[in-house]
């Protein structure tokens, strides 16, 4: 439910049956929080998506590369680097590598923000990993 309420922009609504889940004492787990967090990281509302990310850390479900991903998406679509460089540092203090996807969503970020040395950076670095290789041979 949530999740096609959040594709059709239907995002207050969305909320609203998140609050019911939780009122009603239902498990929500991080599919459910990451849906809600993209529909808000689309919606350019990222307060949102942080607090939600804030929330499923006092509900014990921990971020995943995933939920990072989407926040760090939304960041770089603002562009919004010192945020971004914050976050993503957040991740790794956390446990959750950068992964092809991750540095797809900085380099994409940075080149955006014509910070293309950044960018390059980035890939180099990305390249110089295991995972790396099959992303610079694509």
């Amino acid at each position: 439910m949530i999740h096609g309420l959040c594709k059709h922009q239907k995002l207050d609504e969305a909320i609203n049956l998140h609050k019911e889940m939780l009122w009603r004492n239902l498990v929500l787990d991080k599919i459910t929080y990451n849906t809600l967090i993209s529909g808000f990281c689309k919606e350019r509302k990222l307060m949102g998506g942080f607090k939600l990310k804030e929330d499923m850390i006092k509900q014990g479900i921990q971020p995943d590369s995933y939920t990072y991903s989407l926040l760090l998406y939304g960041l770089c679509d603002t562009g919004n680097l010192e945020e971004v460089i914050k976050l993503f540092n957040e991740s790794k203090r956390n446990g959750i590598g950068p992964n092809v996807y991750i540095y797809g969503v900085m380099i994409n970020g940075y080149c955006k923000a014509d910070k293309t040395e950044e960018g390059e950076k980035l890939f180099n670095e990305l390249i110089s990993t295991k995972g790396g290789v099959r992303y610079y041979c694509l």
